[in-house]
């Protein structure tokens, strides 16, 4: 079991992290966000988005963790799916919002993994363009959209800080 996950979001900063990044401790879990998982080789490839999925290009061979509707979309295998309507037993139904952005469904999995310590890379939620300089026009990446998920990014974070887990957005 890992005990520090690296999650991977498709934000500028990630760039910067990069060199950095590669061919870090094999103790540590990485989990690529969307097309994250381009710029590194991660053992989980995290997308709400079966698009996403469908059409990527991924290093290596992540597993898939993704939501229900998505998985039904899918030809290939996924690890981990999500519902999407279902309460966690240990989560405030207020939390679950975790589930509406794929970021946060990658700190929410590193959780469930058994990760006490998470890293977050390029979770700039600011802008449109990715950490390779190319916008994705599916998404929608507006400011109010930011907003939101930077709420419940704050809130998920506070969440799992009272379950003694740190997570560093960097």
């Amino acid at each position: 079991m890992f005990q520090t996950a690296q999650v991977l979001c498709l934000g500028p900063r990630l760039a910067e992290a990069i060199s950095m990044l590669q061919g870090s401790s094999l103790d540590t879990l990485f989990l690529g966000v969307n097309r994250a998982v381009e710029a590194i080789e991660c053992q989980y490839w995290v997308a709400i988005d079966w698009k996403t999925i469908d059409e990527g290009h991924p290093i290596g061979s992540p597993e898939i963790i993704t939501i229900e509707t998505a998985r039904q979309k899918l030809a290939k295998p996924v690890s981990r799916a999500y519902r999407t309507t279902a309460n966690r037993p240990d989560m405030p139904p207020e939390k679950t919002g975790w589930l509406n952005y794929s970021s946060l469904l990658a700190i929410a999995s590193a959780y469930d993994l058994g990760c006490k310590e998470i890293n977050v890379y390029g979770a700039d939620m600011s802008g449109l363009k990715d950490w390779d300089g190319n916008q994705n026009g599916r998404v929608c990446r507006t400011e109010k959209r930011w907003i939101k998920e930077r709420k419940q990014f704050d809130s998920l974070c506070g969440w799992l800080a009272g379950k003694g887990v740190r997570v560093t957005r960097i």
